[in-house]
């Protein structure tokens, strides 16, 4: 285990120096507010804009007709509507005003006249197509497929079969920092202040909207406050609404939604219908699964048919199934539309795989942990996608959790607790584990790569230019980890450039918990190549062999073979300047090639797999359906822990996410229009909701990850929900297949026989 290193992000943040985009001021900025669609189907017949012109201070508004390039794709959300909104928070049109006050006060006054469209709403009638389309032909985008071996032959052989209808609901980001971008036309070229998710594919759509060449624009990335996969679609279609105001106006712009504007427009995570059937023997062998799954989408494509895609993968859980069949329809609705939000598909499937373990343990009499060691993946198993699987760390997760935990120990008291109770409080305990595929996986193939460039000033001081957006994670901090570990120096010498697209090699998107694993190896061979420079002017020393091996420790460099021959790490910097060489070392590196066939859902779906378990004990109070949450103890496989509090931090914040979605977080809707849009209604989890959390880490070092680390950001989130709910199950006697698991649903279990 590494030593610490402090974050090295930490000190702008604390002291309330870092800039964030609402923070940028310049001179003549104007102001841009929505226009945004009060119906949620229809067709726009005009945009009177009189009232809002006739404002003191109003410059503009701006709709599709003014948009110089690209508005959108098919099946993609617009920057602005052209005929057409399908959502209650479809973009109309943009008030250009001298402030955001009046802006949004003319905004108001837009009137638009539409002549509406019969909405759906439910994704089990939209597949039915008895109401209009709301793109193509028909409500239903795709079905995804995993087919592996013979599901009947899964039934045939199982003792006990288990039905379930399990579903999950729409949750919204909650960054504490809104939507926010600033634009600057600068004569040939825009400049955008924003805080990206994906940098490089913000700039991109931004170009195309202005109808530029990409070299046109120029992104700087602000502070992140915050995404979990909310600043990526939603920050490309403010970047361009931004830039279509700075660039019509000549002016620098600004954008910023309040928070009631953010939960109105902006992306949430997909709610799921799932229909299981799971099939095992007596002594809790599985024989067999099948998983048909509807994907509410809402109103455009987005990363529905990826997120879907996941979904189908990892539906099967982290447990050997000879027999599965998984089907995902993805389908469109008259909703606010859904994008990626932490884990990407994972906490759906995780959630309804692992509730439904749980009524199977039941069913059979047996512990819930010994059916999930028993069942567990192990090396050399055949995943559901026909993958042959390598450095599974599944059961070392379940000891850890079991040891931990105090498992039996805990039952006993939590089961004596009970007994002794004469009023409404009862205690359960429950568990949850999963496995969840590393970085893009087969669906990002092409994508998934990373640059990375490493620069060794002549003082050696080190300076890393990587287009990987800093998002909370620490990606910063661990490329500092990396480089100073590789080269022996102190951190301090390090300092990581600002994102600025004009300079920083393109890294791909913070998402998939691929930073560590990508940008992380293209920074381990960006230092390998400044190490053969140094080689190379080290051979010119009369002590030196060209095949000799050197060890970087300590701010020194010495022969392996005779550590007492050493040269410091300035001199040797000197020497290879010396040489006529720079210490610049530009890394690039790519996924492993996957094979994967998108017919049958078989082939290599990633390149590694992650693995984790967790243990759950609440108090239930069945009088009003108050949950408590006593203790949390989530442990993961994280390889090698390059920045041990970094990571128990991310387990800790990934459950404190994951208890909001299990408890109290849901986004309200009726007839299409959200009925809780700000955080007064919208219930988030406080420190005095989240209990005890545990991290504890499995280091099964990774042989792919940089220095042998893996990715952890979401697997952390994905099994929280199931654990919680599994122990509140175990405390009623009655299950709960549903979520979120508020006072409501919890009351009406409580009063529910099985």
């Amino acid at each position: 285990m590494f030593k610490e290193i402090p974050r090295v992000d930490v000190k702008a943040k604390i002291t309330g120096s870092a800039k964030y985009a609402d923070d940028m001021i310049f001179p003549k900025m104007v102001y841009g507010a929505m226009v945004r669609s009060s119906i949620a189907h229809g067709d726009i017949l005009s945009i009177d804009t009189k009232e809002a012109l006739k404002q003191e201070g109003v410059l503009s508004v701006i709709t599709y007709d003014d948009i110089p390039g690209i508005a959108g794709k098919d099946k993609e959300r617009p920057v602005l509507a052209k005929k057409r909104v399908r959502f209650v928070g479809d973009g109309i049109a943009i008030v250009v005003a001298s402030s955001q006050q009046i802006a949004r006060s003319a905004a108001a006054k837009v009137v638009v006249r539409y002549n509406e469209i019969p909405a759906v709403f439910d994704p089990s009638e939209a597949i039915l197509d008895k109401l209009p389309a709301i793109h193509g032909d028909s409500n239903l985008e795709k079905t995804i497929t995993m087919h592996h071996g013979d599901t009947e032959k899964g039934w045939n052989e199982a003792d006990v079969i288990v039905e379930q209808e399990v579903c999950t609901h729409r949750v919204q980001h909650a960054a504490i920092e809104p939507e926010s971008a600033v634009a600057v036309w600068q004569e040939d070229h825009l400049e955008l202040y924003c805080p990206p998710k994906s940098p490089f594919n913000v700039r991109r759509v931004v170009s195309e909207t202005l109808g530029l060449s990409v070299n046109k624009v120029r992104l700087i990335s602000s502070t992140v406050g915050g995404s979990f996969g909310g600043k990526d679609y939603d920050m490309s279609l403010l970047g361009s609404r931004v830039a279509l105001v700075s660039r019509l106006s000549g002016r620098p712009a600004k954008m910023t939604y309040n928070r009631e504007e953010s939960i109105t427009e902006c992306t949430k995570r997909h709610p799921y219908k799932m229909q299981y059937k799971i099939g095992a023997k007596k002594d809790g062998t599985l024989t067999g699964l099948q998983v048909d799954i509807l994907s509410d989408a809402g109103a455009y494509l987005s990363k529905s048919a990826m997120v879907g895609w996941r979904s189908c993968v990892e539906s099967s859980g982290p447990y050997l199934i000879p027999n599965i069949h998984t089907d995902v329809k993805v389908v469109y609705t008259n909703q606010i539309y859904s994008d990626s939000l932490r884990g990407f598909g994972s906490p759906q499937v995780d959630y309804g795989i692992e509730v439904v373990m749980d009524k199977l343990a039941e069913k059979l009499g047996m512990d819930p942990l010994l059916l999930r060691r028993k069942n567990a993946l192990k090396d050399g198993d055949e995943h559901a996608t026909g993958q042959i699987l390598t450095g599974v760390s599944m059961k070392e997760c379940l000891d850890k959790l079991e040891e931990a935990s105090k498992y039996e120990e805990t039952k006993i008291r939590i089961d004596n607790f009970n007994k002794k109770q004469t009023g409404p409080l009862r205690r359960g305990f429950g568990i949850a584990a999963l496995h969840r595929g590393e970085a893009l996986g087969a669906g990002g193939e092409g994508i998934d790569t990373a640059g990375v460039n490493v620069h060794i000033e002549k003082d050696g001081s080190v300076l890393i230019y990587c287009g990987l957006s800093e998002v909370g994670q620490g990606c910063q901090t661990m490329m500092v980890r990396i480089v100073s570990e590789m080269l022996g120096i102190n951190p301090s010498r390090c300092r990581v450039s600002k994102l600025d697209t004009d300079y920083v090699p393109d890294s791909g998107p913070t998402v998939a918990s691929r930073g560590t694993v990508i940008a992380g190896n293209a920074t381990v061979m960006a230092v390998e190549i400044i190490k053969e420079k140094i080689h190379k002017a080290l051979a010119g020393q009369k002590w030196f062999k060209n095949n000799a091996e050197l060890v970087y420790e300590g701010e020194k460099i010495r022969l392996k073979d005779n550590p007492e021959i050493e040269v410091s790490f300035d001199e040797a910097v000197k020497m290879t300047f010396s040489n006529c060489d720079n210490l610049y070392g530009n890394g690039w590196w790519a996924a492993p090639k996957l094979v994967w066939d998108w017919e049958k859902g078989q082939g290599d779906a990633y390149f590694n797999y992650v693995y984790g378990a967790c243990g759950c004990e609440v108090e239930v109070d069945l009088d009003s359906g108050k949950t408590k949450i006593i203790r949390f103890i989530a442990v993961h496989d994280v390889g090698t822990a390059l920045n041990i509090e970094e990571v128990y931090g991310q387990i800790c914040g990934g459950v404190a996410m994951g208890i909001g979605y299990a408890l109290m977080e849901e986004v309200k809707l009726r007839d299409g229009q959200i009925q809780n849009t700000n955080l007064d209604s919208y219930l988030l989890p406080t420190a005095m909701d989240i209990g005890q959390i545990e991290p504890v880490i499995v280091q099964d070092h990774s042989a792919i990850g940089p220095l042998g680390a893996k990715g952890l950001g979401e697997p952390v989130t994905s099994i929280v929900a199931p654990a919680i709910t599994n122990a509140i199950s175990d405390a009623l006697g009655t299950r709960i297949y549903e979520l979120p698991a508020d006072l409501e649903h919890v009351l009406a279990a409580s009063r529910r026989e099985e």
